[in-house]
């Protein structure tokens, strides 16, 4: 489950001038090659567009060059993220 189904179900949230969603800003973008949750799992999660980390200059490079992206550990509290399956 994408993290914009979960937050935004009606898809009436944030986009950008080209129609992308926060996470679309940042898809296949990792800062950290893996997340380890409690259970030792080991996951690969991308980043989500944060417009304060841009507007600040932080936050790590989406795959256009603007830095914005914050880590997804940064963006939710992972240790209540049900883990569904694995990422391929």
């Amino acid at each position: 489950m994408r993290l914009s189904s979960r937050t935004d179900p009606a898809g009436t949230g944030w986009f950008d001038a080209s129609g992308e969603e926060n996470g679309d800003k940042c898809a296949w973008t990792f800062n950290v090659p893996l997340v380890t949750f409690t259970n030792r799992s080991q996951w690969k999660v991308q980043g989500e567009w944060s417009n304060a980390a841009y507007n600040a200059g932080t936050g790590y490079p989406n795959s256009s060059g603007q830095k914005g992206c914050l880590d997804a550990a940064e963006v939710v509290d992972l240790r209540n993220c049900r883990v569904v399956g694995p990422v391929s």
